[in-house]
């Protein structure tokens, strides 16, 4: 109760998990709020963390390395009350290819090719539809959602207009790619 208004809120387990696996996506600002963050929901959960759950919550949403990254770091550097047995589970768990390659992609600088597989493998993830070639045929449906192209305008259109505005704001990035490091 907020106030007289029936809210909803994350609980610390799901927070802490938002908080870690968003962390860990690369931004031109780095985003080291999610080290605080994650601490104070440490330390406001006490024992209440369910670790067993937010284990199988990367599990499920391939979402391993994120979490094995992020919570290996704040035990190391910080102490964080991380429980050995999670972190041996996070370092024996097997990610899979496109979970590898989804982690490798989220710690490079974004772009406009980047970004598409970005939103790739958040399809893949999130989608209930099984089999290659039908994740593929939604892939075009699942972009016009996720940047609210109306259906009357063209995808590709709006994919053109915005990789021009991309390389306008870095005349040298003729490709969209993102400058080399």
């Amino acid at each position: 109760d907020l106030d007289g208004v029936r809210v909803s809120v994350l609980s610390h387990t799901d927070q802490l998990f938002h908080v870690l696996v968003h962390g860990v996506r690369w931004n031109a600002v780095a985003p080291l709020r999610w080290v605080p963050d994650s601490m104070m929901i440490l330390r406001e959960a006490g024992l209440n963390i369910d670790w067993h759950r937010l284990l199988n919550e990367a599990r499920r949403r391939c979402l391993v390395m994120s979490l094995r990254k992020t919570l290996i770091y704040l035990h190391e550097v910080f102490a964080a009350p991380v429980p050995a047995d999670v972190i041996s589970s996070l370092e024996r768990m097997k990610p899979s290819l496109t979970e590898r390659m989804e982690f490798c992609m989220n710690g490079r600088s974004r772009s406009l090719v980047r970004d598409i597989f970005y939103l790739w493998f958040m399809h893949v993830r999130t989608s209930c539809v099984t089999g290659s070639i039908r994740l593929m045929l939604r892939f075009p449906s699942f972009l016009r959602k996720f940047w609210k192209v109306p259906a009357d305008k063209s995808l590709a259109g709006f994919l053109i207009c915005k990789l021009v505005k991309r390389i306008g704001s870095d005349p040298g990035d003729v490709s969209g790619l993102g400058r080399a490091s």
